[in-house]
């Protein structure tokens, strides 16, 4: 599985959050992006990778091919990687009808851990391990005025799977020798 596979995944997954929650209007964007976007009007949701740990020990397994003669050697190991989702949203006190960033990153945070929603991510590969707290810093904007940033990081797990050919053994010579 590929990096740009597991952000076709996030993507979809929370675009579906948005819509149930009924958060049309927010944007999802992969924060960080190569090349600049320019701000979002708006609503919007954020989401960028911070690790990938290498969990555990490398499998191998080797099979015989009878087509090609050869073996073929699969190397799979389990990748742990974490991600932080965040949210921005201009909050106006006179109207209390609008969603801020936190309740945005609490519905999104919720979906994610719906049983429906792992096992949906499990059938393609991915498994939610944890989500965690919920942070809620405030900053200065660009009209100098604190606005909040929430947000949470989850780790999910996959196998990345690396498949190689080794050829046969045609000869082998035994020695004894002195030491």
């Amino acid at each position: 599985m590929t990096e740009n596979d597991i952000w076709a995944i996030l993507k979809t997954t929370f675009e579906e959050a948005l819509t149930a929650a009924g958060l049309t209007d927010v944007k999802y964007k992969r924060a960080y992006q190569p090349r600049q976007q320019g701000a979002i009007v708006g609503p919007a949701l954020y989401c960028f990778k911070l690790t990938n740990h290498r969990y555990g020990w490398q499998s191998r397994k080797d099979e015989y091919n009878e087509a090609d003669d050869d073996f073929d050697t699969s190397e799979s190991r389990v990748i742990e990687t974490t991600f932080q989702v965040s949210s921005e949203a201009d909050e106006d006190p006179a109207d209390t009808s609008l969603p801020t960033a936190f309740d945005i990153v609490e519905e999104v945070s919720s979906y994610l851990n719906t049983k429906s929603v792992r096992l949906q991510l499990k059938e393609q590969g991915l498994n939610i391990i944890r989500i965690l707290d919920i942070r809620q810093p405030f900053f200065k904007n660009e009209s100098d005025r604190f606005e909040q940033e929430p947000s949470f990081d989850f780790t999910i797990s996959y196998q990345k799977a690396t498949i190689s050919k080794t050829p046969k053994v045609t000869e082998f010579e035994s020695n004894t020798d002195r030491i």
